[in-house]
């Protein structure tokens, strides 16, 4: 009976955190979302141009992998809470102000601020969800972290069918003060119950030289993380960079019209959203082995990939393109569901978030590049065997993060 209701206890402890945090990332998504949704109006009025959109949506970029640097690392000294608060209220500040300001250097510098200000959120959502809930209900609560990205584009998408670009942006604001108040009273609520509660650092860790918030890279010092660290770098140009060229390869390539295109790939959006969930399953299929995971997601979507340049039937094409996403995004989920709230008594859940989201934004912007010579200079499957290529060097690199799990499993025993 005690055994249950420990159980029972911990399952609905789970859910008030994760309640909040999901939500609460959900919402930042939806905010963040909110150029791409609007920019077809703003291109079409006298004040912006393609460029000028996506100068904001560059500046935003960077400044928000500058930030997961940053304050990755900061998540994993200071309180959730504070953190959150932080963040929605700088977000909540650019978004307000964006229809006040001026075009050109004014606008530009409020998604800057929207950027800094959303990379202080995940890292320490993560870290309070790692730290505070058994492992099976972290990764569910991960899990459902990562949903919010697909899900907050529609709800942004949503929104913009009743409000035009410049309300929904204050709207947006206000409501971003609303959640800043609301994630800090919920938070709050929960340390006073005790339900969230600081990490208890080991012994050892108080005796090192410079420890704490100096021992700036000790995250790099967690077994095998340089490994998940490229993990991460090839699930991020593949899932950022290569699906942002997938639209335009269903125009070109395979000649479906502007409308066709865009079906298309939304119907590969949705079946994306369910990679978390799919991770899930697939880890107790494959042993509880991450590691076994990622390497056949990435074989999956190498193979794909390779049949998408071999086989010329349109349909069929579509699948393997398809597929290759999907077991893509499986990939990135086992990080981000498994591996991330796993080193929950590394106390560096943030700091590894951070610096892991950040280097996969470097990626995914500087294969960009890469991707538009290839394409100008090999065609479509020129460049979709670069992506074949690019998932390959994942599957070499779960061989190196797989001979290294006995070095992980004696540390922990330690």
């Amino acid at each position: 009976m005690e055994q249950t209701e420990k159980r029972n206890r911990a399952g609905l402890y789970a859910l008030a955190i994760g309640s909040v945090c999901v939500v609460t990332y959900l919402m930042s998504y939806y905010m963040r979302s909110i150029l791409s949704v609007v920019s077809p109006t703003l291109v079409a009025g006298p004040d912006y141009t393609e460029e000028s959109v996506a100068l904001l949506s560059s500046v935003y970029m960077i400044v928000y992998a500058a930030g997961q640097l940053v304050n990755g690392f900061l998540g994993d000294y200071l309180r959730p809470k504070y953190m959150v608060l932080a963040g929605f209220l700088m977000g909540g500040t650019a978004l307000s102000a964006f229809p006040l300001v001026p075009t050109g250097l004014p606008q530009v510098l409020c998604f800057g601020l929207l950027g800094f200000g959303f990379s202080m959120l995940r890292g320490p959502l993560v870290k309070t969800i790692s730290e505070n809930t058994e492992p099976k209900y972290a990764r569910v609560c991960c899990a459902l972290l990562s949903f919010t990205c697909y899900a907050g584009p529609l709800a942004a998408s949503l929104l913009a069918l009743f409000l035009d670009p410049f309300p929904l942006f204050t709207v947006s604001g206000i409501v971003a003060f609303a959640v800043a108040a609301g994630a800090f009273l919920l938070l709050t609520l929960l340390e006073k119950k005790g339900i969230v509660r600081p990490l208890e650092r080991k012994p050892e860790a108080k005796t090192k030289k410079k420890a704490g918030a100096a021992d700036f890279f000790a995250v790099f010092r967690i077994p095998r993380f340089i490994g998940f660290l490229f993990i991460g770098m090839i699930a991020e140009i593949i899932g950022t960079s290569a699906s942002s060229w997938v639209p335009i390869f269903l125009n070109q390539a395979l000649t479906f019209s502007d409308k066709t295109s865009g079906l298309i790939y939304s119907g590969m959006s949705i079946l994306r959203s369910l990679a978390p969930i799919l991770c899930i399953l697939l880890y107790h299929l494959f042993g509880e082995n991450d590691v076994k995971l990622m390497r056949i997601m990435f074989v999956t979507a190498t193979a794909s990939f390779l049949l998408t340049v071999l086989i010329p039937i349109r349909i069929v094409r579509i699948v393997f393109v398809t597929l290759a996403l999907i077991t893509n995004s499986c990939a990135a989920s086992a990080l981000w569901t498994i591996y991330i709230p796993g080193l929950a008594k590394s106390g560096k859940v943030s700091g590894a978030n951070g610096v892991i989201d950040c280097a996969g934004y470097v990626g995914a912007s500087g294969m960009n590049l890469v991707f538009a010579a290839v394409r100008r200079a090999a065609g479509w499957n020129g460049l979709v065997g670069t992506w074949a290529a690019v998932e390959l060097i994942g599957v070499a690199i779960t061989f190196f993060v797989g001979a290294n799990r006995k070095e992980e499993n004696a540390e922990t025993a330690e």
